[in-house]
């Protein structure tokens, strides 16, 4: 017993050892099998950092990605794991690795007088995060925002379709199930309230699946209802999810 509790505690202080946030310079890389867990806040939302500029047109105007250094370089973490922390998932009574992710958001719509009047501004904004692509969003065109452009249900729907989507593929590779195409056109169903409040109530998941010939197409089903213990998006929303898939045989 007391030979297990040696081994126990040894054990506790290598997972702390290996927590420890980095020196500058240096990426974490974890050397043991990892949890999925939810995720935190950045450095610089917990410092409050404000990225704009005092006296610039919209605050916000600036081209800031000059600030962090550039991806790649040595003083940068990986994209893919800004920081990494070491927690315990009561849940499932097991270690996890606790990641954060970020974004940077630039609202586009000062047409010169900010938001003095309510219809004076638009309701538009930009996805600047430094090393991606500029995606440029509206609001709901239920709420006057542009259609030609993204809003953030589109987005939600978007996260959600491609993360079930990842975790699909994966799950049927590890099934040897070979598939060929994907597409998917997803179904959020929302509500809004006499007060502009609202949100979604449900979502369904609607797939085109090309697999090869000769595949079980019941095998190829059923791992759609094994990917929500794995999503990361899907864990973290609070309406239910269904699926509606489709599936095709490959012609070659």
């Amino acid at each position: 017993m007391a030979d297990k509790q040696t081994t126990a505690t040894a054990s506790l202080r290598l997972f702390g050892r290996l927590a420890r946030r980095p020196k500058t310079g240096h990426s974490f890389s974890p050397i043991f099998p990892v949890s999925l867990s939810s995720t935190g806040h950045s450095a610089e939302a917990q410092s409050g950092t404000d990225f704009g500029q005092k006296g610039a047109p919209n605050g916000c105007s600036r081209d800031r990605s000059h600030d962090r250094p550039a991806i790649g370089s040595k003083s940068r973490r990986p994209c893919y794991s800004p920081t990494c922390a070491i927690t315990f998932d009561k849940e499932r009574n097991e270690l996890a690795q606790e990641h954060e992710y970020t974004c940077r958001i630039a609202w586009t719509g000062n047409r010169g007088d900010g938001t003095r009047t309510y219809r004076g501004y638009d309701r538009t904004w930009d996805v600047v995060t430094p090393g991606k692509p500029t995606i440029h969003c509206s609001n709901d065109p239920l709420l006057g925002g542009d259609p030609t452009l993204p809003n953030p249900e589109d987005l939600l729907l978007a996260s959600l379709s491609s993360c079930h989507m990842l975790w699909y593929l994966h799950l049927a590779s590890n099934a040897k199930i070979v598939v060929h195409c994907y597409t998917d056109d997803p179904l959020g169903v929302g509500e809004v309230h006499p007060d502009g409040s609202g949100q979604l109530l449900r979502a369904t998941l609607r797939p085109t699946i090309v697999v090869a010939e000769g595949t079980d197409i019941g095998q190829a089903e059923a791992i759609h209802h094994e990917v929500h213990r794995y999503c990361f998006i899907a864990r973290s929303l609070n309406f239910p999810i269904t699926y509606a898939p489709t599936f095709e045989i490959s012609a070659g």
